[in-house]
């Protein structure tokens, strides 16, 4: 399919009476973060697409983004998209609504694809056959460490329109309190191996350079319809008085994921799982990590609050566009703690310039125009598309 004018995408999206907007502790899961940006981002070039249900909301006053239609089936679209929400839910709610199985049929109409931000868990990251017969299978958390099945591409979780509208005005860095914001969703001295090592090891240290500040925010359910609604859609993810204080912060720790083995190759496996518990439970750290991908990575780029990670290219994180250390962020280099925070501390003059920079590549690379434009030429759509 090549021609743009009658290119039609058809999204299957996890029904909001079943995630239980308003609800936290029930829609917690299910936040299609993918899906939406995706969405975005082919409404912006005037790519005609469906859904199975009404969905997402841009504001209390605009129409729903994901439309259904009974005129249009499936198998009138060139493309369908399901997400990790469908995939999460096999057996359960799925089932009942969507035929996944018929979507996968041999000589079906239309390309078949699965858009995966979830978290590593066994079942879904390529232990089960089923994921090779998509098309092609999206996927946040990629690494070179860990095995991929041929059709799999990365979609790390980049920036939605709700995102950009809520750190469109950067102040001058000149203005911003000289802190470390470290106040993670997923608290620390959890089950986060990374961040617990980092909490150990590399915060109080960085201490003296750059101090922390660990403010907590409260959630959005106070600031008005418009704020309560996105929380409400985004997970509990959607929070301005956290917006506020990244637009206010020089710097963020930005670390996620977990440790695992260098053996078993497959991580998920019940011998994979184990070590990474034993992992977690003892404190050690390894070169191969899974669940890397970090909100806070992406909503500080955009703050133009410098993310401070690990050194993607020596953990061997995969992203379409990667970013580059000391340019659009600060990675550090467990193995060299010492060296790394020397660096910060004879560098603290560049936080502006990377500031900067890593706004613009964000932008530039995961703003939801980047990401369709990227997904459709990777699923093969080769026309030029302004």
């Amino acid at each position: 399919m090549n021609d743009k004018s009658k290119l039609k995408v058809y999204f299957y999206c996890f029904p909001p009476t079943l995630n239980g907007y308003g609800d936290y502790a029930s829609a917690y899961h299910y936040y299609q973060h993918g899906t939406v940006c995706l969405g975005e981002g082919l409404q912006a070039l005037g790519i005609e697409f469906y859904a199975n249900v009404n969905f997402w909301l841009p504001s209390p006053e605009e129409p729903f983004l994901f439309r259904y239609d009974p005129n249009v089936s499936p198998d009138d679209c060139d493309i369908v998209i399901i997400n990790e929400a469908w995939w999460e839910r096999q057996g359960q709610f799925a089932k009942s609504l969507c035929d996944i199985q018929h979507l996968l049929r041999k000589n079906r109409p239309h390309q078949t694809i699965l858009i995966d931000l979830s978290d590593d868990s066994p079942r879904k990251n390529f232990l089960d056959p089923n994921l090779a017969r998509f098309d092609h299978y999206f996927k946040s958390h990629l690494s070179k460490s860990t095995p991929i099945f041929p059709n799999t591409h990365p979609f790390p979780f980049g920036l939605s329109e709700r995102i950009i509208k809520e750190l469109a005005l950067v102040p001058p860095f000149s203005q911003r309190h000289h802190n470390l914001l470290v106040n993670s969703r997923v608290f620390l001295n959890g089950d986060h191996s990374l961040r617990n090592y980092v909490q150990k090891h590399f915060l109080p240290k960085i201490n003296s350079i750059i101090p922390l500040e660990s403010k907590v925010i409260t959630d959005a359910r106070d600031r008005g319809a418009y704020h309560t609604l996105q929380w409400a859609q985004a997970s509990g993810r959607h929070n301005p008085g956290y917006y506020e204080l990244l637009l206010s912060t020089t710097t963020c720790s930005s670390f996620g994921g977990y440790f695992i083995s260098p053996f078993p190759r497959h991580p998920w496996t019940i011998l994979g799982r184990a070590c990474r518990k034993t992992i977690t439970k003892l404190g050690w750290k390894t070169h191969r990590l899974v669940q890397w991908d970090s909100w806070r990575f992406w909503e500080a780029l955009a703050a133009g609050c410098v993310p401070i990670h690990l050194d993607f290219d020596k953990y061997g994180f995969i992203l379409p566009v990667m970013p580059e250390n000391w340019k659009h962020y600060i990675g550090i280099d467990l193995d060299n703690i010492d060296d790394s925070i020397n660096r910060i501390a004879q560098n603290l003059d560049r936080l502006p310039e990377i500031s900067a920079a890593g706004r613009v590549w964000a932008l530039e690379n995961y703003a939801p125009i980047a990401i369709a434009k990227r997904f459709l030429k990777t699923v093969g759509i080769t026309q030029e598309i302004t």
